[in-house]
């Protein structure tokens, strides 16, 4: 419960959804720490397993969580099950409950010892306030060992984006007029694709006359695969957002969906990052 955490100053985090939601999830709570001199994060994994699509804990795979300059630790509170901050705008003086909508305001002033996030912590970010982020996460970031790839690679999002009717927004006419962009003004010729559905990407890369692969491998590997390619063409999964942001490549080429999903248009950009019409 949440009276176990009284005499501490932390950040509680509610993680929930996939890899690239977790983790705007964790920097979120490492700016809020930053902006009031915390040190201390919990990171609350116990409803990655309660929704139809279950999630696993994937932080630890990626970020070096427990060797940094924050106390880092992995429980759960009974109290982050009520969802307060997510369905109610209360505010109590020194437990301030953070969600999407308050967020900023928290931010920029709001007192308080113990503060619990639930949001997706995308909408209210600024390109300033994400660049912070990612300055903060990007220390903790377990950089692979590799060299660039040659070629561009290509995230397909199909599976529960389709069910959704998510995948619209990164439709055909998109990666036909991405993949035309790096092949005709960056001459670019062989295209890897990394997807969750090979069935559907070979429907949506039927009849471009491109010369591609499948590279699927891991969650892992493909998250690391994504940065590894200096030319990119991305999904509108904030899988494929973070993993081109955590990719080091000098001097990238992204081309992104304008929107993550269908009317939610995305105010945070990659840098090297150009658009397409569609």
């Amino acid at each position: 419960m949440i009276d176990k955490a009284q005499g501490h100053d932390m950040v509680i985090i509610r993680l929930y959804g996939g890899l690239g939601n977790q983790i705007f999830q964790l920097s979120a709570g490492l700016l809020l720490a930053e902006s009031r001199g915390l040190k201390e994060i919990v990171l609350d994994d116990s409803a990655l397993g309660s929704y139809s699509s279950k999630r696993d804990h994937m932080l630890p795979l990626f970020f070096n969580l427990f060797d940094n300059e924050y106390e880092i630790e992995i429980r759960s509170f009974g109290f982050t099950k009520l969802r307060l901050p997510r369905f109610f705008s209360l505010k109590f003086k020194n437990f301030p409950l953070v969600s999407d909508r308050n967020f900023q305001e928290v931010l920029n002033g709001k007192k308080g010892n113990i503060f619990v996030l639930d949001g997706y912590f995308q909408k209210p970010l600024t390109q300033s306030l994400f660049e912070k982020e990612l300055s903060l996460i990007g220390k903790m970031f377990l950089k692979p060992k590799t060299c660039t790839r040659a070629g561009c690679v290509v995230h397909i999002r199909g599976g529960d984006f389709i069910n959704l009717g998510w995948n619209g927004v990164a439709s055909n006419e998109y990666y036909k007029n991405a993949i035309g962009l790096m092949k005709d003004e960056f001459k670019v010729n062989d295209f890897f694709v990394v997807t969750d559905d090979k069935a559907y990407a070979r429907k949506v890369l039927e009849g471009m006359k491109v010369k591609y692969e499948f590279s699927c491998g891991s969650v892992n590997e493909d998250f690391y695969l994504i940065g590894m390619f200096k030319k990119r063409i991305l999904s509108a999964s904030t899988f494929a957002f973070w993993a081109s942001a955590m990719g080091s490549v000098d001097g990238s080429v992204i081309i992104a969906p304008e929107y993550w999903t269908p009317g939610r248009k995305r105010k945070i950009y990659l840098d090297g990052e150009l658009q397409v019409e569609e």
